[in-house]
């Protein structure tokens, strides 16, 4: 008996130890990734932005038909790890594609609105984020807008995609 008790508090202590290293890991790895911390302590979403300083925060202008465009932003977004696509509806000028992405570390799911707007001679794809809990997202939103932006300009890199 006294032995099998000994071994359960070693276990016991091998375990918090775990937990505590892994907390501090889990920690610093979501602190390394805050890149604003007066906005990704403040606000749970994010969009695209003509004025945005970086470009992968900018809404993307291409000369692909709506439908084109579409089917490349669901396959980019097929391509990202935790993304789903929801849905799709027609919106006025265009069409509004929804995603869900679920953080990796939290498991905290962001909604995700992409809309293709048809101008005529071209078409703007805008990006939306939401976080569905909490008041601040920790640049989580921003984060999923870069790695869609990205993951998108790399999927028709034949010079069709450009920041708008």
């Amino acid at each position: 008996m006294h032995r099998k008790g000994r071994r359960h508090r070693m276990t016991a202590g091998i375990v918090v130890a775990l937990v505590v290293v892994l907390g501090v890991g889990g920690i610093a790895a979501v602190v390394l990734q805050v890149d604003d911390w007066r906005r990704d302590l403040t606000t749970n979403v994010a969009e695209t932005s003509r004025d945005a300083s970086d470009p992968l925060m900018r809404p993307i202008r291409t000369d692909r038909l709506v439908g084109s465009t579409a089917r490349a932003v669901r396959r980019a977004a097929g391509g990202l790890r935790g993304w789903r696509f929801v849905g799709d509806s027609d919106v006025e000028d265009g069409i509004e594609l929804r995603f869900v992405r679920v953080t990796k570390w939290f498991r905290f799911t962001d909604d995700i609105r992409v809309t293709v707007e048809d101008r005529g001679v071209d078409r703007l794809i805008h990006v939306h984020s939401a976080s569905r809990i909490g008041g601040a997202d920790l640049g989580q939103n921003p984060r999923n807008i870069r790695e869609l932006t990205r993951a998108l300009r790399e999927l028709v890199r034949d010079g069709s995609a450009t920041p708008y």
